[in-house]
């Protein structure tokens, strides 16, 4: 009978092993004490392009060869002993319930750099003694992409929505600084009209239809300086540019015959025009006289 040692494992607990660790989805490996691979399952297999007959029972670092192109420690050698120059090649690196685990970006795989992901923890016999260790590694390099790519999507969006934001209050200012515009312009079209024109037409003498069209155009203007004109144009009411010429007639007590012969228009039409004033400003059916409600509006 064979005898058992450190360095060569019964072949029943080597093939024992690597049957279960073929079942692994994971690509896995497995040292003895003297670090010679004694399991190298299918998915490592696939990984790497290395098969198992071509590794099993090789030491000195062999299965480092297939991810660093030399022959150096690894995880898996950090199970046996700490060592801060090994740890140094990791990215992250640390210990949880027995189980190493660790992250690095120096290898290479098929001439191709990769982002690796591994754990490692020791193998013990039936009675608690480590007779080795066992590593399971992944190539989670498209998932590092991932990530970065969402880092910078989010550092974009912060950027974009802080850019945003500053617009808003750019925009906020604009329109501030446009209200403010027209108010001024507000203020000199009625202090104009105030302090010019309508003193100009008080003091103008005629007399006839003529006096009577300064008149509507002196109403107007003072329209123009009151609530009455903003009001009568407010996009609820929907009258027409026509209504509100007669809005302003009515307000100043011309007669429907009055406003016909000055428009040059039917008196059936002004009553028509009337009669649609009426039901936009919502006086139909309701006994409101509508030149007292057009100068209370």
């Amino acid at each position: 009978m064979k005898k058992k040692t450190k360095d060569n494992p019964s072949a029943p607990f080597i093939a024992h092993l690597n049957e279960i660790v073929n079942f692994l989805p994971d690509a896995t490996f497995a040292i003895n004490l003297n670090g010679k691979i004694i399991a190298w399952n299918k998915a490592i297999e696939q990984m790497t392009g290395v098969r198992s007959v071509e590794v099993i029972g090789k030491g000195d670092h062999e299965y480092a060869l297939p991810f660093y192109g030399e022959r150096k420690p690894i995880l898996i050698d950090l199970v046996f002993k700490s060592n801060k120059e090994i740890e140094s090649k990791y990215r992250l690196i640390h210990r949880e319930k027995g189980v190493l685990f660790g992250e690095t970006e120096a290898a290479r795989l098929k001439g191709k750099n990769v982002y690796l992901w591994a754990k490692a923890s020791a193998i013990k016999n039936s009675q608690g003694k480590i007779v080795g260790a066992i590593e399971s590694i992944r190539n989670i390099t498209e998932l590092k992409k991932a990530e970065e790519t969402l880092r910078h999507s989010q550092a974009k969006l912060k950027e974009q929505t802080a850019a945003l934001q500053q617009k808003n209050i750019d925009l906020k200012d604009i329109l501030i600084q446009v209200e403010a515009e027209k108010k001024r312009a507000q203020t000199d079209i009625l202090n104009n009209v105030e302090s010019v024109l309508l003193p100009l037409l008080k003091k103008m003498r005629l007399k006839g239809e003529a006096r009577k069209y300064i008149k509507i155009l002196q109403d107007g203007l003072e329209n123009l300086v009151s609530p009455f004109g903003s009001k009568i144009t407010d996009k609820k009411y929907h009258l027409t540019p026509r209504e509100i010429e007669i809005c302003n007639m009515i307000k100043n007590g011309l007669s429907g015959k009055e406003i016909a012969r000055l428009l040059n228009i039917a008196f059936q039409t002004v009553e028509m025009h009337r009669k649609n004033i009426r039901r936009k400003l919502g006086l139909s059916n309701k006994r409101i006289n509508l030149t007292t409600f057009l100068q209370d509006f």
